[in-house]
C-alpha cells in the first residue's frame, strides 16, 4: 500500500489540524491505489446513489399515505402561512413522490428554491425539533440539500 495513505488515515482526529492533514491527501493518490480508475469511480458513485435512494425509501415509506387534510392541519398548528414558499416546497414534495426516486428529484429540484436565509434556519428548527416526524425523513433530505449547496 502506498505510505501517503498511512499516517494520515490511521492516526487519531483529535483537532483540527488533523483534518487539514487528511485533506492533504489527494483523491488522485488514492485513486492511484487501485488498477482501474474508472471502474473505482464507478462504484463510489453507485455507493453514493444507493445511499441517497435509500434515503429516499425511507422518505417515501414515512409518506406514502398521509392525508392531505392531516398535513394541512400540521402545517397550520405549526404556523406555516397558507402562502409561505417553505410550506408550498413541502407540499410540491409530498405532492410529487410517486415512489423513492420521484421523491429524490423532487427534493433536489426543491431545495435550489430555499435561499432565504430564514427558510433555511425554519428547515434546521424542523430537523432538530422533530415538528414534522410524520415526514424527518423528508426534512432530512432536504435539509442536507439544502447545506450541500450553500
Amino acid at each position: 500500500m502506498n505510505n501517503i495513505l498511512k499516517p494520515a488515515l490511521l492516526a487519531p482526529i483529535r483537532e483540527p489540524e488533523d483534518i487539514m492533514r487528511l485533506v492533504e491527501v489527494k483523491l488522485d493518490d488514492v485513486i492511484g491505489l487501485f488498477r482501474d480508475k474508472e471502474e473505482f469511480l464507478k462504484k463510489l458513485l453507485s455507493m453514493l446513489d444507493e445511499k441517497l435512494l435509500t434515503g429516499a425509501e425511507k422518505a417515501f415509506a414515512q409518506i406514502k399515505d398521509l392525508d392531505t387534510k392531516m398535513i394541512r392541519k400540521k402545517f397550520d398548528d405549526i404556523g406555516f402561512s397558507r402562502s409561505s414558499n417553505f410550506r408550498h416546497v413541502l407540499t410540491r414534495i409530498l405532492r410529487d413522490s410517486t415512489g423513492a426516486e420521484e421523491l429524490l428529484a423532487s427534493v433536489n429540484r426543491e431545495a435550489k428554491k430555499i435561499v432565504d436565509p430564514e427558510e433555511i434556519n425554519v428547515l434546521l428548527q424542523l430537523k432538530e425539533k422533530d415538528h414534522l416526524s410524520f415526514m424527518g425523513e423528508v426534512i432530512h433530505l432536504l435539509s442536507e440539500k439544502v447545506n450541500n449547496k450553500a
